[in-house]
């Protein structure tokens, strides 16, 4: 089952760094920032009566504010701290679900944290616990709320504390509070931190698998034994979406019927249509600053900033109907719960969290040996029926059972043994694969063993290519996000360049906006030239994409016309050679144009200072 809207119309305005929580039936939303101001509605959406509505209740609500803390105990809905457009702030409120009423949380004993924003929380039996955030400084202290005894108290704990950082997500499962992610004021971060809430010790968990890139101002929720992860900003909008198995300390990309989910991204959602069943496929888009939260085995995703808009969708991804690698189809708890057990001869959740942090003597982890297995077989001869002869005369084993996983090679291989209208080569023991280097080959087999690579910058655009011809679209994207994670403004137009001819959207999208951002470093650069060279149109494309002034791509901040004082004392030239040009140029073939450089990265409606720059919380996106 794909992505679905839940709601389009009669719900909040577009908003970003709101929070949100369920209770019983209904979400609640409160707060964020619209674009223009802080806001202090509260909203309920009745997931039974698929109905919006807004609550006017009585009592002193708290103040319009973005980036604070919202959650759920007992019958009351509880936010702490944010920014109110003036200051950081540290104060409590409680809205009664029953009464719809607001009153102001006063503490009875102990001192709150101090003033902040961008911090991250949770809910365990009678206490909330507060991590991290800005306060003028990047924070990991760490504090306790007793809703009983009306008091505060910060936490003294074992073992490494995670290093300070905002915008990073928590969630808990059973007596475990995970953390992930968020910026420490100079990078990103995706590193996973574990804390025992009764033991009062921190660790940090050893993952396996592709993980999320560093990343802040994602979401995070549990359900079952995993942690999924939407969205968020790398330094650039984000649709990625990726589960971390907690019992093996796996991640993974969330798959959906085998396949993963396409994360082209829009200013909205991307709506495809599916020519086999007639519906019409959904993708939401790239964002940062949203809410998710988990009711009843599915996602709900509102909201959020793409880099240009403000939003106020509502989606909703049935967890029950992805597939995990390795085919497992999970589709409730008690399906998880039976392949955890499986996987780990029916250890506890304790236990395998205990096998997997860092610094643990011996560590155990019983699980299944499959994709290690499979691996082995890449390039062996061991029931090999097919090999594979490349360019330079070296020869590659395979087994055709497994290469059928690729469109390519279930052509080539999936008729003519049973009639005569099948490729030639479906009988063949020996083919030729022209233009590809052996060490290109076996990473694509051994993603079509496995479901899983290991992808180096150096190889990643030449499998992407690889990806693209074989057609292993789910590897071709996994390549895509490596390149985006890791462009620069030297192979920025070499990506562009690629993502064109291969038809990546999001990609070239991506890449597009990378290079109008730092367009006049990238116009020296000897791969703008051989872009120029090879094909002038993308070159084209560029210019006119600079020239509107107004850069539409997902996930890149304020773009407005710039100012002509600053278009007159900023001028920005490139060459490009091409006949059509000569006219105006003053050489042969060369033309000169002068175009403003492009607005600020990032900003976040209050000012224009670039996040690449300033990381100041306090003026960073929203």
């Amino acid at each position: 089952m794909p992505w679905e809207v839940v709601s389009r119309d009669d719900g909040p305005c577009q908003r970003s760094l709101h929070v949100a929580a369920v209770w019983r039936d209904k979400l609640i939303i409160f707060g964020g920032y619209d674009g223009s101001n802080r806001v202090n509605d509260l909203w309920l959406y009745s997931f039974t009566q698929e109905e919006w509505s807004l609550v006017r209740g009585g009592g002193m609500p708290p103040s319009p504010r973005d980036r604070h803390v919202g959650l759920v105990w007992g019958s009351s809905f509880y936010i702490f701290g944010g920014f109110d457009g003036i200051s950081r702030v540290n104060d409590m409120h409680e809205f009664s679900l029953g009464s719809h009423s607001w009153s102001q949380v006063r503490p009875m004993n102990g001192q709150p944290p101090s003033a902040r924003h961008s911090h991250a929380g949770v809910v365990y039996l009678d206490s909330v616990y507060i991590f991290g955030g800005y306060d003028g400084a990047y924070r990991s202290d760490f504090h306790e709320f007793n809703f009983i005894t009306s008091s505060w108290c910060p936490i003294i704990a074992e073992g490494r504390a995670p290093r300070a950082r905002y915008r990073a997500t928590c969630v808990r499962v059973e007596t475990y509070m995970y953390l992930f992610g968020g910026h420490d004021g100079h990078r990103h971060l995706n590193d996973v931190h574990v804390f025992d809430i009764n033991q009062r010790r921190w660790a940090e968990l050893d993952t396996d698998g592709p993980a999320p890139t560093p990343r802040d101002s994602h979401t995070a929720i549990a359900h079952g034994r995993c942690m999924y992860v939407f969205g968020g900003s790398t330094g650039i909008a984000m649709d990625d979406f990726y589960v971390l198995r907690l019992d093996t300390a796996n991640w993974s990309h969330v798959i959906e019927n085998n396949n993963q989910i396409d994360t082209t991204s829009q200013d909205d959602q991307d709506i495809e249509h599916d020519t086999d069943t007639n519906a019409s496929i959904i993708h939401p888009g790239a964002r940062f600053c949203h809410v998710a939260v988990e009711y009843r085995a599915a996602l709900y995703i509102f909201g959020g900033y793409d880099g240009g808009n403000r939003l106020n969708d509502f989606l909703r991804f049935p967890l029950g109907w992805w597939t995990y690698p390795g085919g497992a189809l999970l589709d409730d708890d008690n399906d998880l719960e039976s392949i955890n057990n499986s996987l780990l001869g029916g250890n506890t959740l304790s236990t395998s969290i205990k096998a997997t942090i860092k610094g643990q003597n011996e560590p155990i982890k019983n699980t299944s040996s499959l994709i290690a297995d499979l691996r082995a077989l890449v390039d062996s001869p061991i029931h090999s029926d097919v090999t594979f002869v490349l360019d330079d005369g070296e020869s590659v084993y395979a087994h055709k059972v497994l290469c059928q996983r690729c469109p390519y090679f279930k052509a080539m291989f999936g008729s003519g043994e049973s009639t005569n209208e099948g490729f030639i080569e479906s009988t063949a023991s020996e083919i030729a694969i022209p233009d590809t280097r052996k060490i290109i080959f076996l990473h694509i087999l051994e993603f079509l063993y496995t479901d899983h690579c290991i992808i180096d910058l150096d190889i990643a655009m030449d499998l992407f290519q690889a990806a693209d011809r074989f057609g292993v679209d789910r590897l071709k994207k996994i390549c895509e996000s490596k390149m985006l994670a890791s462009i620069n403004v030297e192979n920025a137009c070499s990506i562009f360049h690629a993502a064109d001819r291969y038809m990546a959207k999001s990609l070239r999208d991506r890449s597009l906006s990378f290079i109008l951002h730092h367009f006049d470093d990238v116009t020296q650069t000897p791969a703008f030239e051989d872009m120029g060279r090879s094909n002038v149109d993308l070159v084209f494309d560029v210019l006119r994409a600079r020239s509107s002034g107004s850069y539409s791509s997902p996930g890149f901040g304020n773009r407005g016309q710039m100012s002509d004082n600053r278009k007159r004392s900023m001028p920005i030239s490139c060459a490009v050679s091409d006949p059509r040009l000569s006219a105006t140029g003053t050489q042969t073939g060369i033309t000169s144009f002068v175009h403003p450089p492009p607005p600020p990265l990032f900003g976040d409606g209050d000012n224009s200072t670039p996040r690449q720059i300033n990381h100041s919380p306090q003026q960073s996106p929203s």
